[in-house]
């Protein structure tokens, strides 16, 4: 019984040693493994590297890599014209904020947006700029009927005086939509007659009727901050500004309304 304990006790170093040694050689042999693992992704990466070098040494004009359709192009364009856009904005809150803090009364702030718009616009069309860059800057009609406009019509809502409102609510609504009307017809029919005694382009009566629809839908912004900065009277104010606030929509719904009466008349 001695001699087997001897024995028990004297192989547990042997069986250690062997573990270990067996748990080294794994360990080895998965570094050995991973490391040309390694060595693959790395020439694999180099390889890449080089076909696109190639690519684009071969191939300068275009500024994409195969297989992604000019993606890489749009996010750039995107990019460049949303920068311009923020920009844009950034520049006409500064000016705006500078020519009130100076009283500044010759040019309104609303005059300075057009102004800053007008500029970057021009330099964007002279320019070499890309085409898809340009896009950025296009005017889209309906993105500014579903997503500019009500945005600025609840606005003004919003800010408006309810009791000064309502006091002159009959006004304001005579105003914006009997005289809305009246003055888009008369513009209208103005363009045509010119259009037919040549002093302008001719221009079919349903364009015309369209255009003096738009345009009769004043914004008077310039007025109202004269109106402020004066300190004219309240009644005065809200019906100039309930006028304007109206008339938007009144004018979008004429100018909707005689394309589909013209339309089916003709």
């Amino acid at each position: 019984t001695g001699g087997q304990e001897r024995r028990r006790h004297s192989t547990r170093p042997n069986n250690r040693r062997a573990k270990r040694a067996r748990e080294d050689g794994r360990t080895h042999r998965t570094r050995r493994r991973r490391r040309r693992w390694g060595r693959a992704r790395a020439a694999r990466r180099r390889k890449m590297r080089m076909e696109a070098g190639a690519y684009y040494a071969a191939a300068p004009h275009q500024g994409a890599m195969p297989g992604f359709g000019g993606a890489v192009d749009e996010q750039q364009a995107a990019g460049v014209g949303i920068l311009l856009q923020i920009s844009m904005l950034v520049l006409s809150f500064v000016l705006g904020h500078l020519l009130r803090r100076r009283k500044f009364y010759y040019l309104p702030e609303a005059s300075a947006s057009l102004l800053i718009g007008m500029i970057v616009g021009g330099f964007a069309n002279i320019s070499n700029t890309q085409k898809s860059t340009r896009r950025w800057f296009n005017f889209r009609e309906d993105f500014f009927l579903l997503f500019l406009l009500p945005p600025i019509i609840f606005q003004s809502g919003f800010n408006l005086a309810p009791k000064p409102f309502f006091s002159n609510f009959g006004a304001i609504i005579t105003f914006a939509i009997l005289g809305t009307f009246i003055a888009s017809i008369v513009t209208g029919l103005l363009v045509y007659l010119a259009g037919l005694i040549f002093i302008i382009y001719r221009l079919p009566l349903v364009e015309c009727m369209m255009f003096g629809a738009l345009v009769s839908a004043t914004d008077p912004v310039t007025v109202l901050s004269i109106f402020q900065e004066l300190g004219t009277d309240v009644n005065l104010y809200a019906l100039v500004f309930g006028e304007s606030v109206l008339n938007d929509a009144v004018c979008v719904i004429f100018s909707y309304l005689k394309h589909v009466i013209f339309n089916v008349l003709y």
